[in-house]
């Protein structure tokens, strides 16, 4: 079962879902689109794993994006300042959306 699709099929009103997508794609951004609209989330954060990139460290890179349609390129990072930049993401929109 897809669980991240089953998440967002089941979830409630005041949750925002936040997935990931490890790909080897080259056009990153339109199949990250693609799979954020086929999943149902409000974020997805698409990276290239291509040859085993990012596995084993501590720096990634990818894009974030949203089913409003932002698209933010999120350059070489740790994963450390990856996670704060995610979690400003949701807490925006749950304050946005007054949850």
């Amino acid at each position: 079962p897809d669980i991240l699709s089953t998440a967002a099929k089941h979830r409630s009103a005041s949750q925002v879902l936040l997935g990931f997508a490890a790909e080897t794609n080259s056009d990153l951004v339109n199949y990250g689109k693609s799979k954020l609209n086929a999943k149902g989330v409000d974020f997805l954060y698409v990276n290239n794993v291509d040859n085993g990139a990012i596995f084993g460290s501590d720096l990634t890179s990818g894009y974030l994006l949203s089913n409003e349609g932002d698209v933010s390129q999120i350059s070489e990072v740790s994963k450390d300042t990856l996670s704060n930049i995610l979690l400003d993401k949701v807490s925006e929109r749950l304050r946005y959306a007054n949850v």
